[in-house]
């Protein structure tokens, strides 16, 4: 995020995986902003936990862990896969 909590990108395990892969141990020397996904999916405040749900979902073959959760264009938190499946919103 930028000074002002507007989301810039997000970096994963998947990124960090994909990284190693083409760059190898070098990746080790890059900054965050070089290697994370630029375009993240996020979900806002007022969103039902249920649509957050179906985005992380959306892709079957590449499912989404976890989601930035914006308030307007701030970041304020993160929601996960497991907490929601955990409350039994499934």
């Amino acid at each position: 995020m930028d000074a002002d909590r507007r989301v810039l990108g997000i970096f994963t395990d998947g990124d960090l995986r994909r990284s190693l892969q083409s760059m190898g141990s070098s990746v080790l020397e890059k900054k965050l902003g070089e290697l994370m996904t630029r375009s993240a999916l996020t979900t806002h405040t007022g969103e039902m936990a249920w649509d957050a749900l179906k985005i992380m979902q959306k892709d079957p073959s590449r499912w989404i862990m976890m989601l930035p959760v914006l308030e307007g264009e701030r970041i304020v938190g993160l929601v996960r896969m497991h907490d929601i499946i955990h409350a039994g919103i499934s």
